[in-house]
């Protein structure tokens, strides 16, 4: 898997993610920095990229979940808050709640939990990626 991360201008950044048959990415993502930080604010930055990516995994979880026990999700949320924290700087705290548009089946809510903190983006948070950077 790879993704090329190019510099388009100021603080504006585009992820080209996955090489593609026609020789273009699959997909990109753009970041950008808020205007009160030197930035254009056309797209998340990449700390709200890190968190919404965490969601969206705890997201598709529920899908997977829901559709194997015919548990209705369609239009379903997962309301995400988080802070920074400091020395170092980092995302300090991250808090989700799951909403589905019938309540979730009071027999079902122990087992969702548990199968949506097993989230490839939650595991690779627990159990920390190497990480190499080379200049």
């Amino acid at each position: 898997m790879e993704m090329t991360i190019k510099h388009i201008d100021g603080m504006k950044l585009v992820a080209d993610i996955g090489p593609a048959d026609s020789g273009t990415s699959r997909h990109q993502i753009v970041t950008d920095q808020p205007v009160n930080a030197g930035g254009q604010d056309e797209g998340p930055t990449p700390p709200e990229l890190f968190v919404s990516s965490l969601a969206t995994c705890v997201g598709v979880y529920t899908i997977f979940y829901c559709q194997r026990h015919k548990i209705n999700y369609q239009g379903f949320t997962v309301k995400t808050q988080w802070a920074k924290a400091e020395n170092p700087v980092r995302v300090g705290s991250v808090s989700m709640q799951i909403s589905l548009p019938d309540g979730c089946p009071a027999e079902h809510k122990d087992k969702l939990h548990a199968f949506v903190e097993k989230c490839l983006v939650h595991n690779s948070l627990r159990i920390s990626p190497e990480i190499e950077i080379k200049i």
